[in-house]
């Protein structure tokens, strides 16, 4: 402040709000100087002396003393003096009343939150009485082996409304006082904004889909029956995938394939004779063209499914999906027969299933290194590198995606999956997606039509005929027999 001329001290001293608040902060730091004081009142003379007077009236009555003493003995010197000393007091008086409001702010808030608990502490506790005298009313002691009888019948009513009534609010008080609790919680968006169902694509599964390629997926279901919502939800959110195989269906014959149907796809079953336990289901896209190869089924005595995916001008892919119980000791035999014959046509093939092998641990059973030494045998490739059943104490690879094209698969993944306790294998083939078979449609060809002689043989038609006929079929078969006699 030391540069600032009699205008600017004046503004200073004007009595506003604006004006103190600047003052005051800066005070502790800047003292307004005897010089600039006297510039005040020499060049404002008595204007200035006036809006001096006016501040310190209105900004501290106690040095208002001083002032007039010093303007009646006309020394500047004083007149300074008391405003450094009004400005002084100024900033005491307001740091003390800052404080003092913070601590009457933390004071009434603390005083709120204990006032909210003491509440809640004495309508729970008030709940629990009425919670004890209503059961006192409903519980009396006998007299003589007899239940004593409620001469007002509306008391007894009354009591038993108010016990259901106190539950409901005492609990609903218990769980608010939890803290974790939103009375309103409501949904809560995502960053992409996108609402899924119950059922919700798994970030790998959505990655997958968007590859161009003919999609498989397979699944250990544990019972179908009661997952076809969910199945039908994940069609409808990933309607691109081709081949979707399930171990452990538990159909049995009784089932017809209308039950468990999909939209869209062609349905393929092996189900266990009772139902329990076991079954494998396939289904298709009905845009796909596929063969049952029924021929090679009938070797296996276990549970499979072997289909042919045929493709225009090329070979087709043999695509098998087997289930080995895990107390099935007869199965790898059969198996490596199905797949020397399989082999034998020169034909690009794709294995999967759950076969009850464990391929993450390192000193495998007897029954992992036999079903290792058979994909290597028959230049199978195992795809899958992660856990696809993970318990509280284990993590297991027992669900297998194999091919003796692997150059062909461009992605193989595992996809956490609600479906069972089992995850959803996920691959791809590098290929564009097989066209429906063509279509013949037949239409009218009108090069040469003549209108004016359509008219004619319009008009030469008996409609005598048609219009008498009171049934609609017989007078549109009458009328369609004529027109065509003529045409």
């Amino acid at each position: 402040m030391e540069g600032l001329n009699s205008l600017g001290v004046l503004e200073l001293l004007r009595p506003n709000e604006a004006c103190r608040a600047l003052v005051f902060p800066l005070h502790s730091e800047v003292q307004i100087s005897k010089h600039d004081v006297i510039s005040l009142l020499e060049h404002e003379g008595h204007q200035g002396r006036m809006r001096l007077e006016e501040y310190v009236q209105l900004s501290g009555r106690e040095v208002q003393k001083d002032i007039e003493k010093a303007r009646h003995n006309n020394s500047i010197s004083s007149s300074a003096q008391a405003v450094r000393d009004c400005f002084q007091k100024e900033m005491a008086a307001t740091d003390n009343e800052d404080s003092n409001t913070e601590k009457q702010s933390g004071i009434m808030a603390a005083s709120w939150r204990a006032f909210l608990k003491l509440c809640r502490k004495s309508v729970i506790s008030l709940f629990l009485l009425v919670i004890l005298g209503s059961l006192t009313l409903k519980n009396v002691d006998k007299r003589d082996g007899k239940r004593p009888v409620i001469t007002k019948e509306g008391n007894h009513l009354q009591s038993l409304q108010l016990l259901r009534l106190t539950r409901d609010v005492l609990f609903v008080n218990l769980v608010l006082l939890s803290g974790d609790v939103l009375q309103n919680p409501g949904p809560s968006g995502g960053e992409s904004g996108v609402e899924y169902t119950d059922f919700n694509i798994a970030t790998e599964l959505y990655e997958a889909i968007k590859l161009r390629g003919m999609k498989f997926i397979h699944q250990n279901i544990r019972s179908i029956r009661g997952k076809l919502d969910k199945l039908n939800i994940l069609i409808s959110q990933c309607p691109n995938l081709h081949i979707l195989a399930f171990t452990e269906t538990w159909l049995d014959n009784g089932i017809a394939d209308g039950e468990i149907s999909l939209p869209g796809y062609k349905i393929f079953r092996s189900d266990q004779p009772n139902g329990k336990g076991g079954g494998i289901a396939v289904y298709v896209k009905e845009s796909l063209s596929i063969s049952w190869r029924v021929d090679l089924e009938q070797q296996f005595p276990g549970e499979c499914i072997l289909l042919e995916i045929l493709l225009p001008k090329a070979n087709g892919i043999l695509f098998g999906t087997f289930y080995r119980p895990p107390s099935q000791t007869d199965f790898m035999n059969p198996f490596r027969d199905v797949l020397k014959s399989a082999s034998a046509e020169n034909k690009e093939l794709i294995v999967t299933g759950d076969f009850n092998c464990d391929f993450l641990v390192k000193s495998c059973s007897k029954e992992t290194r036999e079903l290792k030494e058979i994909f290597k045998n028959f230049g199978l490739t195992q795809l899958i590198e992660k856990a696809t059943r993970t318990a509280k104490e284990s993590s297991t690879l027992l669900d297998l995606f194999a091919s003796n094209s692997p150059g062909n698969i461009i992605l193989t993944n595992v996809v956490a999956s609600s479906l069972s306790d089992h995850d959803m294998l996920i691959a791809v083939r590098k290929i564009n997606a097989c066209k429906p078979p063509p279509r013949t449609i037949e239409c009218r060809n009108y090069a040469k039509y003549n209108s004016s002689a359509f008219c004619d043989d319009l008009r030469d038609i008996p409609w005598d005929v048609v219009l008498k006929e009171r049934n609609v079929n017989t007078a549109w078969s009458n009328w369609k027999e004529m027109s065509m006699a003529h045409w």
